[in-house]
């Protein structure tokens, strides 16, 4: 089926063709600037950005107009996870800044570091990061020094943390880093120095990136449905096992660096 035999008789096939450049051109501006922000893992960006130009280059091929609708589905069947994409990285950011608050209080118990006031805001702040065996030690540590008179909303937010903390309180709090038992109260490693309960917030290394696995998932189907099938059917055999073997290499290699679990910290 030829381009001209298309204009004629096959019009759909050629507006659905030309519409493929809007989700084609989207989506490689996201790849680029997520790579350049460095929020995407390089490998699964390209290969994510190769895969959208594979799409948009076979909506043009007559060779695949037969698979317009397919192609179709996937390009604008990806937009449905933009608004779930957007609530994650939103999470994100609000977490960030929260980090970035913590980090300060870090900062500030590092040249104040017996300050009861200061360790107490920076409970409050890992309470409110759901690290309530950490919020109580730290009150527990400070509140004797911290007059209720001169300290009632205190009082009163330990009170509350105590009644949301687990029975058996923990003994010590290890170092992500160093692997040295604290005890309770300490907010900085007394092996390291390091500010442990930060670590702790942060990871063990990079927040799982959805992006990453939507767009592996996605080239997965691309290659499985569209790339592979089309080898076998245009190039001679032993070409088109040739290239489903690298194909599938460039899969599991990109779906192990979108789904394998972050290392451990280290020095």
């Amino acid at each position: 089926m030829g381009l001209q035999d298309v204009v004629k008789n096959h019009t759909e096939y050629l507006v659905t063709a030309v519409l493929m450049g809007i989700p084609v051109c989207i989506w490689v501006s996201i790849f680029v600037r997520d790579l350049i922000s460095g929020d995407m893992d390089t490998l699964v960006g390209i290969c994510g950005a190769l895969s959208v130009l594979f799409l948009g280059a076979a909506s043009l091929t007559p060779q695949f107009y037969a698979y317009i609708p397919y192609l179709a589905f996937l390009a604008y069947g990806s937009f449905l996870v933009v608004p779930i994409g957007k609530r994650i990285l939103d999470q994100k950011e609000l977490k960030d800044l929260e980090i970035e608050k913590i980090e300060k209080a870090y900062q500030t118990l590092g040249l104040r570091p017996d300050n009861p006031g200061l360790k107490f805001r920076l409970a409050a702040m890992l309470f409110e990061q759901g690290m309530v065996d950490a919020a109580v030690s730290i009150g527990n540590s400070v509140i004797e020094r911290m007059p209720q008179r001169t300290f009632p909303e205190e009082h009163r937010h330990l009170k509350g943390w105590n009644a949301a903390s687990a029975p058996n309180s923990p003994t010590f709090f290890v170092c992500p880093k160093c692997g040295f038992h604290n005890k309770p109260g300490d907010v900085f490693c007394q092996q390291c120095a390091s500010p442990f309960f930060l670590l702790m917030i942060k990871g063990p290394g990079q927040a799982d990136n959805v992006n990453a696995k939507f767009i592996s998932i996605w080239l997965t189907l691309i290659i499985a449905g569209i790339a592979i099938p089309a080898a076998f059917v245009t190039l001679p055999i032993g070409i088109s096992l040739a290239l489903t073997l690298v194909l599938l290499l460039i899969c599991g290699i990109v779906l192990a660096r979108a789904f394998s679990a972050p290392g451990e910290v280290t020095d």
